[in-house]
């Protein structure tokens, strides 16, 4: 099975954990909670295809549209990395989850839709941005948690997809970003 993403930042880590990663674009992304945006984008993608979705949970909230918001969190709040990834198989969903804990401080460069540079996961006393710069990031990363559960077979969620209601909400915007 191989990822489908158009993220040229996700695609090397997804390599760097073995997963085959295939560049395509965008799936449109439901404006929603987070096991909504992940079912929807499952849905919306071909059959035995993963796909991707990561948010940030700030003080128990979750953050839609992340990589369009990240100048107005606050330093110091708590947060956490979630990256859902999952597939469906025509009759069912499964999705997969890997969380990281950790603290929003003052970024140590201006970045204007990522978090890695004002991230700092518990455990670590640097940046996600500098952590992947000293090739450490891997042991604080979201996405290898969620990638684990996927090869363990250790779905958060699974849905029979015909009693997944067709979406009737909004779209998140498609603004450019990383």
């Amino acid at each position: 099975m191989f990822i489908l993403t158009s993220n040229l930042h996700k695609a090397r880590e997804y390599q760097e954990f073995g997963i085959e990663v295939r560049l395509g674009p965008e799936v449109d992304e439901v404006l929603g909670s987070i096991d909504e945006v992940i079912t929807y984008k499952i849905l919306n993608s071909v059959s035995f295809t993963l796909v991707e979705d990561t948010v940030l949970e700030i003080e128990g909230h979750e953050l839609v549209e992340t990589k369009f918001k990240i100048k107005s969190i606050p330093n110091n709040s708590d947060a956490c990395w979630i990256t859902s990834l999952g597939y469906h198989d025509t009759m069912y969903i499964y999705v997969y989850r890997g969380i990281i804990k950790g603290k929003i401080v003052e970024s140590i460069f201006e970045h204007e839709s990522s978090f890695e540079p004002c991230f700092i996961p518990i455990g670590a006393d640097i940046t996600l941005y500098e952590l992947r710069q000293k090739g450490l990031k891997e042991k604080f990363s979201a996405r290898r948690l969620a990638v684990e559960a996927y090869r363990n077979s250790n779905p958060v969620f699974c849905k029979k997809v015909s009693n997944i209601p067709k979406w009737e909400g909004k779209y998140q915007s498609k603004r450019s970003g990383y």
